[in-house]
């Protein structure tokens, strides 16, 4: 993002904001082209930024929805019933994941 971190950058857009708000009360053609072009340049400037959020978004709704299918999975089991035909490495395993799954429900 160049030089400026990208807290400036939207510290930088809301001053732009105000001042295309301000030109537009004022009827103010000249200073509202220009609060325009800055706004456009500071967007250009954020749009890394905005796409990376985006991304983390879907991934997080991902996992959030995959997390969600495994927890119904796993609640739905009788754990006693199903834990009891496994070797107790892998019995404590899906015993643990059960309990977290639980506890993360609970929250």
């Amino acid at each position: 993002m160049g030089s400026r971190p990208a807290s400036h950058l939207f510290a930088e857009l809301v001053h732009v904001l105000h001042d295309e708000s301000d030109a537009l009360v004022a009827n103010d053609p000249a200073r509202l082209l220009d609060a325009a072009n800055r706004k456009e340049h500071l967007l250009r400037l954020l749009a890394p930024q905005a796409n990376a959020l985006r991304a983390m978004r879907r991934s997080g709704s991902d996992e959030l929805e995959r997390f969600a299918r495994e927890a119904a999975q796993l609640m739905a089991l009788d754990s006693a019933q199903f834990v009891a035909g496994l070797s107790s490495s892998r019995a404590s395993a899906v015993d643990s994941r059960i309990a977290a799954v639980r506890a993360a429900h609970t929250d």
